[in-house]
């Protein structure tokens, strides 16, 4: 299964978003901004790697008896 069709919009964002934060804290040289660019672009990826191995979807099942 590949990573790519797992990531949301969401989860695209906060991987471009943890990159840009991750670049501009190097070249601004704010250690603390790198830091959270850094938790920010894991996120994602942390998160597709704990479903990775999860099937494929969820069923559920209900039934109603008087």
């Amino acid at each position: 299964m590949s990573l790519l069709p797992a990531f949301t919009v969401r989860g695209w964002g906060l991987l471009s978003g943890g990159a840009a934060l991750i670049a501009s804290g190097l070249v601004i040289g704010e250690r603390d901004l790198v830091g959270f660019g850094i938790l920010v672009f894991a996120l994602p990826l942390l998160a597709g790697l704990t479903l990775w191995g999860a099937p494929g979807r969820v069923v559920h099942s209900r039934a109603l008896q008087p």
